[in-house]
């Protein structure tokens, strides 16, 4: 009640007295106004359905009206007693976090009031959706909160709307970016999960195949159960179920005894089972599950259903593209399992895929040759042969033809190419097979080389033997006729000539017979650099002036067992080859001493063809020039007799450097380099797409001889140095 303070005249004493008048109208008018205002609170939360709470925060004591209840599924006299305990027992576990945040935000002066959207669980165990909001309306003399009221309004139509809207995005975009289908039926499991609040669960794909549904991703049960329930056949219940495009709620003691009795070891109450559906096939099933809800209320069927529709379409998606995923990866596999180089080319001649064996074998990455022209792999000087070659190919005029591809470190690998048009990937293309015929080519070299040799050891021989048999009856008779004549006249001058030219024939026997290696000497232990400085003298004596002769000759060097005159005559020739390459404008020769692994020796351009290391270790003894090089289709004919692209009549010198390699269990390699180019220096300065890169010689051309002589491995006490 209020109270007005008035005077009053009291006029039998003449005095005046203070009164406190109880003013009845305003006290009538006050209630009318509280009356009138309650009445607004009341029709407001009737018309919104709203639930009042009112909480005192220092005692837990808290007053809901009938409508929070009811919200909930409730009557008040269901939920007493009632405390501030009934409401953090309904409310979800994670949105009670968020709840307490909040709350203490507002109690600590940050907000004006108490916002806060939470699931709280319904008396039928679902979740519902509610906007708690509230404002301190008492404080302390500490400042602390006494007394906080406020609202609940059940939004669950409009949350669950909102998070359908946004799960359907995050599957979309998320779906976007990634390819690997279990990692997109994570995706739509989570957004499912999410959105009806269930708490575990799984996506079956159909195994076209077979025609069973198998588990491809599940969330929240244990490894056991995800074995037993990881595939059903067609003939299973759970089959039956969905394959009628039927969604299937139940609780869990409805089904089945053996599927009752494995979802019960794991806890769980409710199960819903929505088939995936695209263009009226089945593709798959979501199996949701819930351990707190006993049954699938409306609202969420209606959720999970439009999630499995738009779920559907995108597995019917993930599944096409793995399909065709799956396609690639065996057309790549048998790519790979293909022993030749496969090349698919643009209508341009563009390099746009290759399998593996072909960065294998020419040593490249697939990033350094997508993209390259064809020609990027031919030498310049074969340009137009390649070009030529292709058209022939792509009329039909040849089925294959043999060119030169050149690898990442210079070297020609001659190849076997076949091309033909097709289509990759949609459009069309030039599909090129090459295969690499250096060994089917070395071994032709090896057949010819070995045939030709035993036919010419053969007529050399026989020659040889023939020609020493009646040259010694000529020496004889000329020692008879050189006995009777003066030595003064002309005709014993003549005769001297005729002995001396028939001595000089007689050594021609024995030089041929060197080059067969079948002449006999006398083998010990050499020190193969030491040998080559005893020949260094006589080289430099011999070589013209404009040539420069370098050694690199290890100390000491590596130790052989064979002749001291053979090896020294097999340097002498070895260098004299290599300053007559070297040409009148002169330049330089090296003479190198190293040792080698046995393995290490390449087997192309190797002497005698048919020699095989025996050793491990080998000395190696390395005659290079710098003239302009050796055409490949001489090297054939290098060490055949008399065989010269110098003077006519000469041709001995490198078939007796062959003899003397075999008398001592060798070999000896031909390298050749004509117009090199090493890929290691590549410039791309400049480089358009459809031009070759600027090359960088690093080597020059000309040409190297090594010779391979086994390392003394000692056997006997009877080898002794040769001095």
């Amino acid at each position: 009640m209020k109270y007005r303070k008035i005077s009053i005249v009291e006029d039998e004493l003449g005095t005046a007295k203070d009164y406190r008048v109880m003013l009845q109208n305003e006290e009538i008018t006050g209630l009318e106004r509280l009356k009138k205002s309650e009445e607004r609170l009341a029709l407001a939360i009737h018309g919104t359905d709203s639930g009042l709470w009112d909480w005192y925060v220092q005692t837990g004591k808290i007053s809901f009206n009938e409508c929070w209840a009811r919200i909930l599924g409730y009557t008040l006299e269901e939920l007493e007693p009632i405390s501030i305990r009934t409401w953090r027992s309904l409310c979800h576990p994670e949105d009670l976090k968020k709840s307490d945040m909040e709350l203490e935000r507002h109690f600590s002066g940050e907000t004006d009031f108490y916002e806060c959207e939470c699931r709280l669980k319904h008396k039928n165990e679902s979740w519902i959706w509610v906007l708690d909001r509230g404002k301190v309306v008492s404080w302390d003399e500490k400042g602390r909160p006494v007394r906080i009221t406020g609202t609940h309004m059940d939004i669950t139509e409009s949350k669950l709307k909102e998070i359908m809207v946004q799960a359907e995005r995050d599957m979309g975009y998320a779906w976007g970016r990634t390819t690997k289908l279990e990692e997109r039926l994570g995706i739509c499991l989570k957004a499912a999960l999410q959105a009806s609040s269930m708490d575990c669960g799984g996506i079956y794909v159909m195994d076209e195949e077979a025609g069973d549904l198998v588990l491809k991703v599940q969330v929240g049960i244990s490894e056991r159960f995800a074995r037993g329930v990881s595939r059903y056949s067609k003939d299973s219940d759970k089959w039956r179920w969905v394959r009628d495009g039927t969604p299937t709620y139940a609780k869990t003691e409805e089904l089945p005894a053996e599927i009752f009795h494995l979802l019960a070891s794991e806890g769980i109450k409710s199960v819903s089972m929505l088939p995936l559906v695209f263009n009226g096939s089945l593709v798959g099933c979501f199996d949701l599950a819930s351990r707190s809800m006993d049954h699938i209320p409306e609202n969420l069927r209606v959720s999970l259903e439009r999630i499995a529709r738009y779920a559907g379409s995108l597995v019917a998606q993930g599944l096409q593209e793995e399909k065709i995923r799956q396609n690639q990866r065996d057309l790549e596999a048998l790519f790979n399992t293909i022993q030749d180089m496969l090349f698919i080319l643009d209508t341009e001649g563009k390099i746009i895929h290759c399998n593996k064996k072909t960065t294998e074998e020419l040593g490249y990455t697939e990033e350094q040759l997508i993209g390259k022209s064809f020609l990027f792999l031919h030498p310049d000087e074969y340009h137009e042969e390649a070009q030529a070659a292709m058209t022939l190919l792509l009329k039909g005029d040849k089925d294959t033809c043999s060119t030169r591809l050149q690898t990442s470190d210079g070297r020609l690998m001659p190849v076997e190419t076949k091309i033909a048009p097709g289509h990759w990937e949609g459009r069309k293309v030039l599909i090129g097979i090459c295969r690499n015929i250096s060994e089917r080519l070395q071994l032709e070299r090896e057949i010819r080389q070995t045939e030709k040799a035993e036919s010419l050891n053969r007529m050399a021989g026989a020659i040889a033997h023939h020609f020493n048999n009646q040259l010694q009856a000529v020496m004889g008779f000329l020692e008879l006729a050189k006995f009777n004549l003066d030595q003064s006249d002309e005709v014993g001058k003549s005769v001297t000539e005729a002995m001396a030219a028939a001595g000089k024939a007689a050594e021609l026997s024995k030089q041929i017979l060197a080059c067969l290696g079948q002449t006999p000497s006398k083998h010990g232990l050499l020190d193969l650099s030491d040998i080559c400085r005893l020949s260094i003298p006589l080289l430099k004596a011999a070589i013209p002036a404009n040539i420069l002769l370098r050694t690199e000759l290890s100390a000491p060097g590596p130790i052989i067992f064979g002749n001291s005159n053979r090896l020294q005559q097999m340097i002498t020739n070895l260098a004299t080859n290599a300053w007559e390459a070297t040409g009148r404008e002169g330049g330089e020769i090296q003479i190198n001493v190293k040792t080698v692994a046995g393995g290490d020796i390449p087997m192309f351009q190797r002497f005698p063809v048919d020699w095989r290391p025996k050793n491990d270790m080998y000395a190696c003894l390395e005659v290079r020039d710098h003239g302009h090089g050796i055409d490949e289709h001489e090297i054939e004919k290098l060490f055949d007799p008399f065989y010269s692209t110098k003077f006519t009549g000469r041709g001995l010198g490198l078939s007796l450097v062959l003899g003397i390699v075999k008398t001592h269990d060798g070999c000896v390699t031909v390298e050749s380099c004509r117009q090199p180019r090493n890929r290691e220096n590549l410039s791309v300065k400049g480089e358009e797409e459809g031009t070759m890169p600027e090359v960088k010689n690093t080597m020059h051309s000309g040409s190297v001889f090594r010779v391979f002589l086994p390392l003394y491995q000692k056997k006997s006490p009877q080898h002794q140095v040769a001095l």
